[in-house]
C-alpha cells in the first residue's frame, strides 16, 4: 500500500508511541478476524449454493456482500501494518528495541499478496460516487478487455463485479481489479501477523 504524505508532525512522547503502535497491532487481530468472518460468511453461502441451486440469486448477493467486507478488511489490515512502522520512527527510542527489518518484510509480504487492494477498496467505498456526474460516467467503461479467474470481459463495458472460486473481480474507472478472499487470504494474513510478532521479540 501508497504511504501517505503528511505534514511535519508534532513532538509526541516514546509513551505516545508505544500506545499507537500498540492499538495498530491490536487492530491487525481485529481485522484478521473480520476477515476470517467474512470467509467463513462466503465459504457457507458457496456451500448453501451448491445444496440448494434453486436460490442462487440469494446466495450468490451474500457472496458479493462477504467478499466487499473481506476486502475492506484486508485494506484496513494494510492501514495498520504501515502505521506501525510509520508511528515508530516518531520515537528516537523505540524503533531500537524492535527489529524494522521484519516489519519491512511483514509489508513487502502484504505488498505482494495484495497489490490491487486500494483499488478494490475505492470501488467498493465510492461505487455510488463514479456515477454522480456525465464526465465521471465518462472514465468507467473498461479501457481494455478484463481476464482473470474466471471471466473474461469485453472493452467498452461499464461496470462488472465477478466471484469466481474465491476470486472477487470488479471495475473502476476503466480498470479491472481482483482479490483474493479464501482460506490462502487467512494464511498470508497470518504470516504477516507471525513477523510483526516476531519483530517486536527483540531482546
Amino acid at each position: 500500500m501508497s504511504r501517505k504524505k503528511v505534514k511535519r508532525q508534532p513532538t509526541v512522547t516514546d509513551d505516545e508511541v508505544r500506545a499507537c503502535v500498540e492499538m495498530n497491532r491490536v487492530n491487525l487481530s481485529i481485522f484478521r478476524d473480520e476477515l476470517g468472518n467474512a470467509i467463513s460468511l462466503f465459504a457457507a453461502m458457496k456451500a448453501t449454493e451448491a445444496a440448494n441451486p434453486d436460490g442462487r440469486e440469494l446466495t450468490s448477493s451474500w457472496q458479493v456482500i462477504a467478499a466487499k467486507f473481506g476486502a475492506l478488511s484486508i485494506f484496513h489490515f494494510g492501514n495498520s501494518l504501515l502505521a506501525i512502522r510509520s508511528q515508530l520512527s516518531r520515537s528516537r527510542l523505540l524503533p531500537s528495541k524492535v527489529d524494522t527489518k521484519k516489519l519491512g518484510l511483514a509489508e513487502k509480504l502484504f505488498d505482494s499478496s495484495f497489490s490491487g487492494i486500494e483499488s478494490v477498496r475505492h470501488a467498493i467505498a465510492h461505487a455510488g460516487e463514479v456515477w454522480e456526474t456525465i464526465e465521471k460516467m465518462k472514465l468507467q467503461p473498461l479501457k481494455s478487455d478484463a481476464a482473470g479467474t474466471g471471466y473474461f470481459v469485453a472493452a467498452g463495458a461499464l461496470q462488472f463485479v465477478s466471484i469466481n472460486g474465491y476470486t472477487f473481480s470488479l471495475s473502476y474507472y476503466g480498470e479491472a481489479f481482483s482479490v483474493e478472499i479464501g482460506p490462502a487470504t487467512l494464511n498470508k494474513v497470518d504470516r504477516i501477523i507471525s513477523l510483526v510478532s516476531d519483530a517486536f521479540q527483540t531482546p
